[in-house]
């Protein structure tokens, strides 16, 4: 838990770490590379980074897409019932959309400047289709082809319900297969979804990453804070749970950015994940190839059907 002492007690950063993991660095039976051969990467650099795992899953703009369409499809099918469902008229990104988005701690100083701890709040806005939505009892018949209460419903307003409602039917037109947000393998317990887990879990396990926490932290303790990990950086500041963070909270963010930056602690824990993820596909590699082919038939399925709603 993060404490304050005082007042409260060239190239692209991941073409870098792709070629040094290429050169045979990595892999099981080999030597793990050494803290010294992680790539520089400014904290400001995090939410460019791409992990090994995202070669087998839709982008955030195919998935944006994806998300969108499903949308458009929900509003169709709601509309033939004379209800509304609202839907962005096009696609939207945010910085969330990205799977290293504070995975490493904070590293925006833009944001941390203004927002400390804080999810600044334009990317607090839902960017998912329907996100914020509060369906009426009606609204929630036809969408979830059920009443409020829980009963099952097969008609609403005179007319056959899809099983499962509008929500259900959308995903079947638009699934070619089981999948989450990210395309294939990414729905809860699936493989793309078990790796990022399994390889956050053992990065920060590991004596590379350790090493570099205690640097982080001792790094830290110079500016008058304490917290033995980013994940629990700022737990300790009161106004963490304010609407909005205070000149203690902004002065701790600045300086864990400042401290990530000093320390390579980014570059460091990327380069580590990413290798436990290399080990992770290689052993997989069957699956892995199986989940690129169905996220590539997702795409030309996805590509099909907006043109029916090209914004």
């Amino acid at each position: 838990m993060t404490t304050p002492n005082r007042a409260l007690r060239r190239l692209p950063a991941w073409a870098l770490l792709t070629a040094l993991l290429a050169s045979g660095c990595t892999g099981q039976g080999a030597t793990p590379p050494t803290e010294s051969a992680a790539p520089a990467i400014d904290p400001a650099q995090a939410e460019t980074l791409r992990l090994p795992v995202e070669d087998y899953m839709l982008t955030p703009l195919q998935s944006a897409r994806r998300n969108w369409l499903h949308g458009k499809l929900i509003q169709a099918c709601m509309k033939a019932y004379d209800l509304e469902y609202p839907v962005f008229p096009e696609p939207v990104l945010s910085p969330r959309d990205s799977l290293v988005f504070r995975r490493y701690g904070i590293t925006d100083a833009a944001a941390a400047a203004e927002w400390g701890y804080h999810l600044p709040m334009a990317q607090a806005e839902p960017s998912a289709a329907g996100s914020g939505l509060k369906p009426s009892a009606e609204q929630t018949t036809a969408l979830l082809g059920r009443s409020a209460d829980g009963t099952p419903a097969a008609s609403f307003r005179g007319r056959e319900l899809p099983n499962g409602g509008c929500s259900k039917k959308a995903s079947e037109q638009l699934e070619t297969a089981p999948s989450g947000t990210r395309g294939p393998g990414t729905g809860p317990d699936q493989l793309i979804t078990t790796t990022k887990a399994d390889s956050f879990r053992r990065s920060i396990e590991d004596p590379r990453v350790k090493a570099v926490f205690a640097r982080w932290s001792k790094c830290l303790s110079t500016h008058g804070y304490d917290a033995p990990s980013p994940m629990e950086a700022g737990a300790g500041i009161p106004s963490i749970q304010a609407e909005k963070p205070d000149a203690t909270e902004i002065e701790a963010a600045q300086a864990d950015i400042a401290c990530k930056r000093n320390t390579n602690l980014v570059g460091i824990w990327f380069m580590v994940e990413s290798d436990y993820q290399r080990m992770s596909i290689a052993d997989h590699r069957t699956e892995f190839e199986a989940l690129a082919k169905a996220r590539d038939a997702d795409v030309t399925h996805t590509t099909e059907l907006l043109t029916a709603f090209a914004p």
